[in-house]
């Protein structure tokens, strides 16, 4: 919907007419914030690229032209919270938590939420984490040489969106006071690619031109390689998942155990050995660990949820007093694999996982 609603302001300024299709163009960055906020700092990556391209290939002055991004961005998110009050209203839901938890701004000291922003800033630029790469880092050295060397230093609306163009993909970090969901980051690899195809076209040596192209070539590379060795991870956490699954109800019909009562998993289960070679943020991360120490039935939701997904039937969940009691008998209990890992209970069955 970005892309559409790029195309859509790009040809009315190219064109200089139609800007009653600009309705358009609101109409899907509004519905794009609403699906996902990252979109807006990614809206704001897109708006200072193609700012710094129009000044560059249509020898634009950028005054204009930003002014009518910010214009466009203003409404849309006016828009965007006006229609979000009244879904609100309409449906009688509040907004959750979930982002608000995430805000260190108020909760922690001044100094340490710098300290955390400046750290994950850091992290991000010098790909301490398999989803990041040292592209970012080399667009921005390139992006510094290219501001005190290939431009008019007079050209302050130039300056200005390579500036916000190589901050956008740090603004979440900003108002969140430190880390950030990698799943969240979405204007990091835009910038990096955007970024490297800017510099490209900046660049009058031919020599120095392939060179650059086979540097990212080999990042790219070393990426897709990345790509495939978490996928394979993930389908191979998945295997191990469908294994436990089997022998554990295995276990319960050769036991005899009522399929009717209700299961308690205690502990977590995490998968492991050769075949796990990455783990992400979320991915390669087990059904049977993900909520084991942070809900109040451990991750009992999501496991059930999962046995029912491979063919298990569907079973009551425990209550949080039955899960609280079945931790403490279970303090007694061995651990899967090992015999009487399985206990029953007059009304429901102890499954234990991990100490």
């Amino acid at each position: 919907m970005l892309n559409l609603a790029f195309t859509i302001i790009n040809r009315c300024i190219i064109n200089k007419n139609k800007y009653f299709s600009l309705i358009f163009a609101v109409i899907f960055i509004t519905i794009s914030f609403a699906c996902y906020q990252s979109m807006v700092p990614l809206m704001i990556t897109f708006s200072t690229f193609f700012v710094m391209l129009f000044i560059k290939e249509k020898n634009e002055k950028g005054i204009k032209i930003i002014l009518e991004y910010i214009l466009i961005f203003a409404i849309s998110m006016v828009l965007y919270n006006i229609i979000g009050r009244i879904v609100y209203s309409i449906t009688n839901i509040q907004s959750s938590s979930y982002l608000s938890n995430q805000v260190l701004w108020g909760k922690e000291e001044f100094e340490k939420i710098i300290i955390n922003i400046l750290r994950s800033i850091t992290d991000i630029i010098f790909a301490k984490n398999i989803y990041h790469n040292i592209g970012l880092l080399i667009c921005i050295i390139e992006f510094i040489y290219i501001i005190f060397n290939k431009f008019n230093k007079k050209n302050f609306v130039l300056y200005v969106a390579i500036l916000t163009f190589l901050v956008s993909p740090f603004m979440m970090n900003i108002l969140l006071g430190g880390n950030t969901l990698i799943r969240s980051q979405l204007s990091i690899p835009f910038v990096t690619g955007l970024g490297i195809y800017f510099i490209y076209l900046c660049t009058d040596s031919e020599t120095y031109k392939k060179i650059y192209v086979i540097t990212f070539g080999i990042i790219i590379f070393s990426q897709l390689v990345t790509s495939v060795q978490l996928f394979y991870s993930d389908y191979e956490n998945f295997r191990q998942q469908k294994i436990l699954a089997i022998s554990i109800e295995d276990k319960l019909r050769k036991d005899n155990i009522d399929p009717e009562k209700t299961l308690v998993f205690v502990g977590n289960y995490a998968s492991g050995g050769e075949g796990i070679i990455y783990k992400g943020e979320t991915m390669v991360r087990t059904f049977f660990e993900w909520d084991a120490m942070s809900n109040n039935i451990g991750s009992n939701n999501r496991i059930r949820d999962f046995l029912n997904l491979i063919g298990y039937y569907k079973y009551e969940l425990p209550t949080k007093e039955q899960y609280e009691e079945a931790k403490i008998i279970a303090t007694r209990m061995p651990v899967y694999p090992e015999e009487g890992y399985i206990q029953e209970k007059s009304d429901y069955v102890i499954i234990k996982l991990s100490n």
